[in-house]
C-alpha cells in the first residue's frame, strides 16, 4: 500500500498572504527564462504560463499576475 499524504487546505496560505508576502519581499516580477522558479513561499514561486504571462502561483488558486501585484501594492501604499 502506498503512503498517505496529508493535505490540509487550511494549512496553506492563501492568495491573500501570498499577495502581502510579495509586496514585502519581491520588488519587481522577475523576467524568467524558464516555466518554473524556485519554491519562495510555501509553495507559491513564479511561473510561466501558456500565454506567456508570469504568474505568482501555487497551481492551486488563481495565479497573481504582474499587473494584479502591481495594484495591491498601489492600494497598500494609498493607506
Amino acid at each position: 500500500m502506498g503512503n498517505v499524504i496529508n493535505f490540509r487546505p487550511r494549512s496553506r496560505p492563501s492568495r491573500q498572504l501570498a499577495k502581502q508576502w510579495l509586496s514585502l519581499n519581491i520588488s519587481a516580477f522577475p523576467n524568467m527564462q524558464e516555466d518554473i522558479g524556485p519554491n519562495l513561499f510555501y509553495g507559491w514561486r513564479f511561473v510561466r504560463g501558456h500565454d506567456g504571462v508570469v504568474y505568482f502561483a501555487n497551481c492551486i488558486e488563481p495565479g497573481i499576475s504582474k499587473q494584479e501585484f502591481y495594484e495591491f501594492l498601489k492600494s497598500e501604499c494609498s493607506k
